[in-house]
């Protein structure tokens, strides 16, 4: 019965439009936050930038917070995913940091919405909702303090902490969305290039 309901084309066609839909919805939504914020965002925006009506907008996400808690939690486990594949890699320890700081830059600087959005807006989120990204977010930065754990020489490491350094480096990547311009001088592999180069300079990991 389960192969008769997997080969169904009218199942499958079903659920690559819902699918559709609601990221259509998202991507909607992210750039509108990121355009007037999450306070200068109605719903109704939402609907007329997604081109559906605010039932169905409904019909995906019981409100406005939820919708926001669906985008933060999207893009942070995106990231996460990205960050534990050059972990569970072969690469040497310092391989991994570097290869983990440039696409990291390279990922804030070519989807600036989203960045923005799960940074600036997360704090209109409800407390449980709220509380659950935070410890979204604090497994992805221990992914990098893991790391530097590994990679601090033994004097560095007893006058850094690990916690505040990995705070500073993930502050500085996503603050590059704040001033960098797809026209600009430096592209974003440039930039990620200057950026590990700076990190490692301050932490002397060379």
């Amino acid at each position: 019965m389960a192969v008769l309901e997997a080969k169904n084309p009218i199942k499958r066609t079903k659920s690559k439009r819902w699918s559709k839909q609601r990221l259509n919805i998202i991507s909607s939504a992210v750039r509108l936050f990121w355009q007037k914020g999450y306070d200068g965002t109605s719903v109704q925006d939402i609907s007329d930038a997604a081109k559906v009506n605010k039932a169905t907008i409904y019909y995906y996400f019981e409100n406005k917070s939820v919708l926001l808690y669906e985008i933060s939690m999207q893009i942070t486990e995106q990231l996460t995913n990205q960050a534990q594949e050059i972990i569970d890699s072969n690469l040497p320890p310092e391989k991994k940091f570097e290869k983990l700081i440039k696409n990291q830059v390279i990922w804030a600087l070519t989807h600036p919405h989203n960045t923005s959005t799960t940074l600036l807006e997360r704090r209109n989120l409800p407390p449980k909702l709220l509380n659950v990204i935070i410890a979204k977010r604090t497994h992805y930065e221990n992914i990098a303090r893991d790391l530097l754990e590994e990679l601090l020489p033994e004097k560095k490491a007893q006058v850094i902490s690990t916690k505040i350094a990995s705070l500073f480096i993930f502050g500085l990547i996503f603050s590059l969305t704040q001033w960098f311009k797809q026209s600009g001088e430096f592209s974003p592999e440039e930039i990620a290039s200057k950026v590990y180069l700076f990190i490692i300079e301050g932490l002397s990991i060379h």
